[in-house]
């Protein structure tokens, strides 16, 4: 069992072209870039730049969002600020009444949740954020999650997480009263 390689040999002026990159470049050869890769990109720029300025729009600070979920246009943050907003112009769009009722009632919602965490950080002597953050608020007031435990699958992990799940439970049926499930 024998390995065969190809070899190849340069020619005088490939050995010439060779040593002029080493002495003035890293030794690496550069090819232009396929039309295709350029279009890729030109679109995923364009995507990002959306997704930036529909959050914006939406009122979000680009600030609180992280960095590298800017830079590639994606990221746990920046779905939930987008699946927040669209919530909220979704709820505005249905009839009249019923819309802007519900998005008004998942905005108090949000408030009540924020609430409990300003008043949990008081008590615990902690930064609001690291009690629970915003983006984590959001996912609760979306998904109107009620149990311990599916509080702490969402990420919760404070001292408590009974007395937020009591107020979510509470916010619900006040602003919900009647409602089924599906409604909430």
């Amino acid at each position: 069992w024998k390995v065969q390689y190809e070899s190849h040999s340069l020619t005088p002026k490939g050995y010439a072209h060779l040593q002029a990159i080493a002495q003035h470049q890293d030794g690496a050869i550069r090819l232009p870039v396929p039309e295709s890769i350029l279009e890729l990109e030109r679109k995923q720029r364009e995507k990002v730049a959306l997704r930036k300025t529909e959050l914006q729009d939406g009122g979000i600070d680009l600030a609180s969002i992280p960095e590298a979920e800017l830079e590639s246009g994606d990221g746990e943050t920046i779905r939930t600020q987008q699946n927040w907003i669209r919530t909220l112009k979704r709820y505005r769009g249905m009839d009249e009444e019923n819309g802007t009722e519900r998005a008004s009632n998942t905005e108090e919602l949000l408030r009540r949740v924020l609430e409990w965490r300003d008043a949990k950080a008081q008590e615990l002597r902690m930064a609001p954020a690291a009690v629970l953050n915003e983006v984590l608020a959001k996912s609760i007031v979306l998904t109107k999650t009620t149990s311990v435990e599916a509080l702490k699958q969402l990420g919760v992990r404070i001292v408590g997480v009974e007395g937020l799940a009591e107020v979510v439970t509470n916010a619900l049926a006040e602003l919900y009263p009647g409602a089924g499930e599906e409604y909430r």
